[in-house]
């Protein structure tokens, strides 16, 4: 196995042993019937509805996003 690989299963396993859990955003932009003229506000509006779910559902929160 090479070393990436077994830096990703380590890191895998250590995801795996933590008492977490994970909140994901999916939007369909085709069912927007009015898409706002900066398309970003789709992932901000997005974003502010999975921190706000988190945030009432859990008592420690953290985030880390990527597009």
């Amino acid at each position: 196995m090479k070393t990436e690989e077994r830096i990703i299963e380590r890191l895998l396993q250590s995801i795996v042993e933590e008492d977490i859990e994970i909140v994901t955003v999916i939007v369909d932009k085709r069912v927007i019937l009015r898409p706002p003229k900066d398309p970003e506000d789709i992932y901000r509006e997005a974003v502010t509805r999975a921190v706000a779910h988190a945030s009432t559902r859990f008592s420690k929160t953290g985030s880390w996003s990527k597009r």
